[in-house]
């Protein structure tokens, strides 16, 4: 009587498998996936996908040129002797290429730290270097121990290689440095001035030239006048000349000491890898456009 009870309830557990198995429609199952992957949600995210790759890719554009660019340095010479050759030449102005790899001396002036980094301008040009630091791999307990940094001596003597980029294309993150140059310096960046009001600034510099100018000579006696051939007035060339000596802003150069186009390796192949994930992304949202166009279509 048990083993029929218990028959009774395994051929009345199988028909229940076999009404749910019955319930199973894979036509209303297809649909529930298609409906489920049609979804707005998922083709905004893989735009947003490929707008971030994008950002990336474009922010890292310089760094991949870089890699790209000739291994052998550039040789700009000693920094110093500009001043000379532009006074031999009054053409002659330093050719510097922006993203290049350069070789380049000088004698260090308007030192700045940070806390990986130190800055120095080499005497003779705009040109600003940026060099690793001799204790940027310690901790800060270490450089507690040691004392704060001793300033170096400017007439000591640079001469290195790194890469060399242009003030006015450099990444964001230097604007602090420009601002300290502005700053404890005086230095005006041609980067940081508005165009419309460059024309301003030059004609309130010359106005103060010409007062300048006429003050000299009202100060001086005739005898001084004569000795140093002042007039009451500066022509229209004295005031350029003085204008190029002392300019509203400057052209300035940073040169990345010690980095060479093949440090940037990681750069070229993180952008692969950011390059092929936006084409599987991509892949993947026009087959979502074109299913959704054509949803009875099997793609």
């Amino acid at each position: 009587m048990a083993d029929e009870t218990s028959r009774e309830e395994i051929e009345e557990q199988e028909q229940q498998w076999h009404w749910e198995e019955d319930e199973y429609d894979p036509e209303l199952m297809e649909l529930a996936d298609r409906q489920g992957s049609d979804s707005v949600l998922r083709p905004i995210l893989m735009l947003m996908v490929l707008v971030l790759g994008a950002f990336i890719l474009s922010d890292w554009q310089e760094e991949l040129a870089y890699y790209f660019s000739p291994s052998e340095p550039i040789e700009l010479g000693n920094v110093t002797d500009f001043p000379s050759q532009a006074a031999d030449d009054p053409s002659w102005s330093p050719q510097i290429p922006h993203n290049r790899y350069v070789e380049l001396s000088g004698i260090p002036a308007k030192r700045s730290i940070s806390k990986r980094y130190k800055y120095f301008k080499l005497i003779g040009g705009e040109i600003y270097i940026e060099d690793l630091r001799d204790d940027a791999d310690d901790s800060e307990l270490e450089r507690i121990k040691r004392g704060a940094p001793k300033a170096e001596i400017d007439r000591s003597y640079y001469s290195g290689k790194g890469r060399a980029m242009s003030f006015a294309a450099m990444p964001k993150r230097y604007t602090t440095l420009r601002e300290y140059y502005t700053r404890h310096y005086g230095v005006m960046f041609c980067v940081d001035l508005d165009e419309k009001l460059r024309p301003q600034i030059e004609m309130k510099r010359r106005d103060t030239i010409r007062q300048m100018w006429r003050k000299q000579w009202e100060e001086a006696s005739e005898a001084e006048r004569a000795a140093e051939k002042l007039t009451e007035q500066p022509t229209d060339a004295e005031i350029e000349e003085i204008m190029e000596n002392n300019p509203v802003c400057v052209d300035a150069w940073l040169i990345q000491g010690g980095q060479e186009p093949s440090d940037h390796l990681w750069y070229v192949i993180l952008a692969g890898l950011f390059g092929l994930f936006m084409l599987v992304d991509l892949f993947f949202l026009v087959r979502w456009v074109a299913r959704f166009i054509r949803p009875n279509d099997d793609l």
